[in-house]
């Protein structure tokens, strides 16, 4: 099977640290910046709380497998389309420093991207860096992922993204 992903050189690190230097922030949800945001799901709106219970307890294993796939599609897609590194945060308590990692090959990202359970805590979801695009993925839970972008041209990239894999913008 092998390593899916390996660090980058020093240079690279340093480089990606600096344009991403809020990010150990916006993935805490303390400060958005300058960033805009854009959630994308298998819903076509914000589940309420009741509908919430009824769509997502005791869910049914086939149709949270079709609602992984749906979101696995669209995160290869979209990182097909443009560079992108997985974010892995070191320390105690994973509050210490970023580090960022090319995936070994288009299989080890495709395996990376799977969506973890839905009622797996946020702090063990992938986070994923678009360099050239300045966006910032974080999957989330309750079939729901998280894009944070500066550029308009980001946006659209997301937005074919999304219609490509059948999924809503928020």
């Amino acid at each position: 099977m092998g390593r899916r992903f390996v660090a980058l050189p020093k240079e690279d690190q340093d480089r990606l640290a600096e344009q991403f230097a809020t990010l150990p922030r916006l993935i805490a949800a303390e400060e958005v910046g300058n960033y805009q945001h854009q959630a994308v799901s298998v819903f076509d709106h914000i589940l309420s709380v009741e509908e919430a219970k009824t769509q997502l307890d005791d869910i049914d294993p086939s149709h949270a497998a079709r609602h992984d796939t749906r979101l696995r599609e669209f995160a290869c897609t979209l990182s097909a389309r443009s560079d992108c590194y997985l974010v892995k945060l070191k320390g105690r308590r994973k509050k210490g420093r970023l580090t960022f990692r090319a995936f070994t090959s288009a299989e080890a990202k495709e395996r990376s991207l799977l969506p973890l359970p839905y009622m797996v805590s946020d702090q063990f979801r992938f986070i994923l860096v678009f360099p050239s695009l300045d966006l910032v993925y974080l999957e989330s839970a309750d079939f729901t992922h998280h894009l944070y972008y500066k550029r308009a041209g980001s946006f659209e990239l997301v937005v074919e993204a999304a219609r490509s894999a059948g999924i809503h913008l928020l």
